[in-house]
């Protein structure tokens, strides 16, 4: 019996030798495509802080020390609030931090202390309560008065927090919002803060993220949209190029 011993790496025939070289250049062509890109990214990136952060920067000093302006307080308010609905927030460091500081601001903001805790609390009661409706109609219809609610808390004290009550802020603020008017925070807490706003609020950043392509950021369209294209074509590529050499040693199929 005939021995076969076929190697991709040590091919024998001059077929094998060049379908493996048609391999390896696709295949290096795909990794540089992939990694290169990343890696360039990663070269040419730079730490680039948000506007939020850069305002809470400004205003942080004189919060630390309580002779910050209302109106600093309302930059720091917005501040705070642009990092409160981030998903990769710790909960048990991170989470109690940005949250007490956001109540902290509120309640030094407003004038009617009492009210807002009042209401907090009313709609703190009415969620917990909405939990037990079992009709979906009725549990929709209670989220939205619930909602209705909120939005009057804010609208109520619009001219204090400048928070229009239809901002996104707005619904974040009174998901966070309790009613601990007394919430200081520690010097321990202080020192935290600006690390928290700082992991949250600066980017790595570059031509390549900042230049858009036909409406999308090119570093997203060129990872989303271009590699799978690329990968596609390389296919279609080695296709046609096998067939090539089937046609050139006489290779059926």
């Amino acid at each position: 019996m005939e021995d076969y011993n076929i190697s991709f790496f040590k091919p024998k025939s001059e077929f094998s030798r060049k379908n493996r070289n048609l391999v390896l250049t696709l295949v290096i062509i795909w990794a540089v495509s992939v990694f290169g890109f990343q890696i360039l990214l990663k070269i040419i990136e730079k730490p680039v802080p948000e506007p939020a952060l850069v305002e809470f920067n400004e205003i942080k000093a004189n919060v630390f020390t309580n002779s910050a302006t209302p109106y600093e307080k309302q930059i720091l308010l917005k501040s705070l609030i642009s990092v409160a609905n981030k998903n990769t927030l710790n909960k048990t460091v991170e989470k109690p931090i940005i949250e007490k500081a956001i109540n902290w601001a509120v309640y030094s903001l407003v004038t009617d202390k009492n009210a807002v805790s009042n209401n907090i609390q009313n709609i703190q009661n009415l969620k917990t309560e909405a939990l037990n409706i079992s009709d979906f109609v009725k549990y929709k219809e209670e989220r939205l008065r619930i909602k209705e609610l909120e939005k009057q808390l804010v609208a109520e004290n619009h001219s204090e927090l400048n928070i229009n009550k239809n901002d996104i802020r707005a619904e974040i603020l009174t998901s966070v919002l309790n009613t601990d008017k007394e919430t200081l925070l520690t010097s321990e807490e202080k020192e935290k803060l600006p690390q928290i706003m700082n992991k949250f609020l600066i980017h790595n950043r570059s031509v390549l993220t900042d230049t858009t392509f036909i409406g999308f950021p090119f570093h997203y369209f060129y990872t989303a949209v271009f590699l799978l294209v690329l990968f596609v074509g390389l296919c279609y590529l080695y296709a046609k190029q096998i067939e090539q050499l089937n046609k050139q040693f006489g290779i059926e199929d």
